[in-house]
């Protein structure tokens, strides 16, 4: 299914629920780039999305979740966790630290309604990564995902096109290492959590 519009949010969001609770792969804006999404932790649906990225299944992929009191359902608390879900979610920020069975996680609470409302209606968490290909730019229109993703382009099974998105800097990364910090990518809130945590 092919949306361009938001005029009909209810009917998108039925159709993208619909989709995800399949299986399915979609393509919608995020809050940086266009995004892809499936259900979390669903194998066919992370399968398809390697396949559409043609990227290794090594890969690890954040969850995305519509509060930031979810996230202790998902990653075992720590205090510099709570400053971080406290100070800094929702927003652009990516939290790779230990879950609850034990291996390392990534987790988002993005600032962004859109995929509030989606997590909402699915009612579980679901994945989200840049709208690309492996090693290549993130897009900021389909067009350009569509030259990107070539052939492939027809595996997404709903996209909603909202044309050219204004550019936005990618979330920054932060791994939480036992007591330490680690900055995998810098992004927007980067100076901030360094500045909060005096990281080097």
């Amino acid at each position: 299914m092919y949306f361009s519009d938001c005029s009909s949010i209810s009917d998108v969001l039925d159709n993208l629920v619909s989709v995800i609770k399949k299986s399915g792969v979609v393509c919608l804006p995020s809050d940086s780039c266009y995004g892809f999404s499936g259900l979390a932790f669903d194998k066919h649906a992370e399968a398809k999305l390697q396949d559409l990225k043609s990227q290794p299944e090594s890969k690890p992929l954040s969850i995305c979740l519509a509060d930031k009191s979810d996230v202790y359902k998902f990653l075992k608390p720590s205090p510099i966790l709570d400053i971080f879900i406290e100070e800094f979610l929702p927003g652009k920020l990516t939290l790779i630290a230990e879950s609850k069975k034990g291996d390392m996680l990534g987790v988002r609470v993005p600032d962004h309604s859109l995929m509030q409302q989606l997590v909402r209606r699915v009612g579980a968490p679901i994945f989200t990564t840049s709208a690309n290909a492996h090693k290549k730019p993130s897009c900021y229109s389909i067009e350009e995902l569509k030259q990107q993703l070539s052939d492939k382009f027809q595996m997404l099974d709903s996209v909603l096109d909202l044309g050219v998105l204004e550019f936005q800097n990618p979330s920054t990364i932060i791994k939480i290492n036992d007591k330490s910090l680690e900055v995998i990518r810098e992004g927007d809130l980067a100076p901030l959590i360094s500045e909060r945590f005096k990281i080097q």
